[in-house]
């Protein structure tokens, strides 16, 4: 039940406040941030009622992780790619609800990424029909164009600092917030790389196709993230984006 409301709030709401923004010639990227994080309070609020009824989405994930264990836990490919052929069923539905149960710790922050990509794609959408209709309104930058401010680094770096210490200190939730927070950390500058990727792709001239493909392959393999996470944080702090323009 609750997957599906929290689906139609991140696709829903980012709608009005883009169509306000972009009629009245704000920041295509700012307008699709407040798309963001509007998506994002909605989905905060029904994580707050579930909690206040009774009715917690955590439990709701759980169940779904017990389920998903239970039918893993019969795949004998499954257990050969996860290396644990030679274990029992019950020794495989605690791996497999151990492993889901990591992902489902960073739901938050998943759900925060999905918003934004989201808002994005909507903004794209609704720029192009805004303009059609003959209605003068700031297009979408291309990815490529995405440049974040320098001081998102130290920002994002004391906000990490400050979780990190909550973890440390043993606060109730210090490891789930640490996580999430390492999350949008990776995300954020990976996303700065991908930029940088596709614009030296297109001052390349290399056909659209090829770039994306890589991007997709890079996002599937932990050091392909890595890789996108490094370069964005040396694309803020020697602006390689600079440097490979001026060539």
């Amino acid at each position: 039940m609750y997957s599906n409301i929290l689906f139609l709030l991140i696709l829903i709401l980012p709608i009005p406040i883009l169509v306000y923004d972009l009629r009245k010639g704000i920041n295509p990227y700012r307008a699709v941030l407040e798309g963001a994080v509007l998506a994002g309070i909605g989905v905060a609020v029904v994580f707050i009622v579930a909690q206040m009824t009774g009715n917690s989405i955590g439990e709701e994930v759980d169940k779904t992780i017990e389920s998903m264990a239970k039918i893993l836990a019969n795949n004998d490919q499954m257990a050969k790619a996860t290396g644990l052929t030679d274990a029992n069923r019950a020794d495989r539905i605690a791996a497999y609800e151990s492993l889901y149960s990591k992902g489902a710790q960073i739901l938050p922050s998943v759900l925060l990424i999905a918003s934004i990509i989201v808002s994005y794609i909507e903004g794209l959408i609704l720029s192009h029909v805004i303009r059609i209709n003959k209605v003068s309104v700031n297009p979408m930058p291309h990815l490529r164009e995405l440049t974040l401010p320098k001081n998102t680094i130290m920002g994002w770096f004391v906000i990490f600092i400050a979780s990190w210490i909550m973890k440390v200190m043993g606060a109730g939730s210090g490891d789930m917030i640490l996580a999430n927070v390492n999350t949008l950390f990776e995300f954020t500058f990976a996303l700065q790389g991908m930029s940088l990727l596709l614009l030296v792709s297109h001052l390349k001239k290399v056909p659209k196709a090829i770039p994306i493909i890589v991007l997709v392959v890079l996002w599937l393999t932990s050091i392909g993230q890595s890789l996108m996470f490094i370069t964005g944080i040396l694309d803020l702090i020697i602006d390689l984006r600079k440097r490979v323009s001026a060539r």
